[in-house]
């Protein structure tokens, strides 16, 4: 029965493309069944081969400066980190799934970090790099656009879509989350039509019943990168702390994005304390569940009890729940007055 659900899960992805699974875009293919293997760059034309030789020495400086900034993080131990930089690691290397031919792409000579730098230099490094490869993605595809090459256009805009931005990180704090200082006081139009634009996408892109295999991770991404810009463009909305939380939602539920959701979590019921949304319930269950950080949910947890008292289902959870986690982290705990710090 398990494995016929699972098939089914499956039937239904391939069918409905995107919807109830997240998948990268199909790769490009020449004919229904032939997959693009290979991309001729012509010999004689030196355009064409200058922006394939750009393309590629940008992927391999990209690829380079994520390798090594992984092998940074697993040397200082920061775990999250290190899934961020594979997964994105990951993301570049599956994003092209053909070779050219007629192109000869010398190895990437890049100049190496100073000795023991720091993080943010290992970051800007990775963040340059992105985007200086991002540009010559979309300069190659333009070019074979305007040159009426409408084939190798398509195949190039495929390995540009399958660069997923969620698997891209700015990982440092201060670049990847907008301060917990901000706070919501404005009444602003257009925040709120962006507000109930993204709020729609979020709840249409839940499926049918809320059906894991009927959710459409494009309505999802869009909500996603809508809410993103009302945070960003104004950072002043009434919104703004309603929009946090969906963001921490769309990156808990769909995308494995735990650290992602607790962060956004944090943001919507610290510039919104009473903000009428189950944020600190939420981000402790993602603490106790998915980070086992005990102590982190038992703290959450009781703030839930105190503050989020409209979810009666919620606080019933939250108190037994409490009760529960008390004996789980009593070694937590004590590893913490170890450590000196007051529990």
């Amino acid at each position: 029965m398990i494995a016929s659900v699972g098939l089914l899960g499956v039937g239904l992805c391939l069918l409905a493309g995107s919807a109830g699974c997240d998948m990268k875009p199909g790769p490009p293919r020449a004919g229904w069944f032939t997959a693009v293997k290979t991309l001729d760059v012509s010999p004689s034309d030196g355009d064409e081969l200058k922006a394939v030789t750009d393309l590629e020495y940008a992927r391999a400086i990209y690829e380079s400066r994520l390798v090594a900034l992984h092998s940074y993080y697993r040397q200082a131990g920061y775990f999250h980190k290190i899934v961020w930089a594979y997964r994105e690691l990951e993301n570049l290397r599956e994003a092209k799934v053909f070779t050219w031919r007629g192109a000869s792409v010398p190895p990437a000579e890049d100049t190496p970090p100073p000795l023991n730098a720091p993080e943010g230099v290992m970051v800007e490094r990775v963040v340059s790099s992105r985007l200086l490869y991002q540009r010559r993605v979309e300069k190659l595809a333009r070019y074979y656009e305007q040159a009426g090459q409408p084939f190798k256009a398509r195949v190039i805009r495929n390995m540009q879509d399958r660069l997923d931005p969620i698997r891209t990180y700015m990982y440092v704090d201060s670049a990847e989350y907008p301060p917990l200082t901000l706070r919501p006081r404005d009444s602003i139009p257009q925040a709120d039509a962006l507000f109930l634009q993204a709020k729609d996408l979020f709840r249409r892109g839940k499926g049918f019943l809320h059906v894991g295999v009927t959710t459409s991770y494009p309505k999802q991404r869009e909500a996603l990168r809508l809410f993103r810009q009302l945070v960003q463009q104004f950072p002043t909305s009434d919104k703004m702390a309603a929009s946090a939380y969906y963001i921490a939602e769309i990156y808990k539920e769909y995308f494995d994005e735990n650290i992602r959701a607790v962060n956004w979590y944090e943001r919507a019921y610290t510039w919104q304390p009473e903000i009428g949304l189950p944020a600190r319930f939420q981000a402790a269950s993602v603490y106790d569940f998915r980070l086992n950080d005990k102590l982190k949910a038992i703290e959450l947890y009781e703030a839930a009890i105190a503050r989020e008292r409209f979810k009666s289902a919620n606080a019933r959870f939250a108190i037994k729940r409490v009760e529960e986690l008390r004996d789980d982290a009593a070694w937590q705990w004590q590893e913490r007055r170890d450590m000196g710090i007051r529990p």
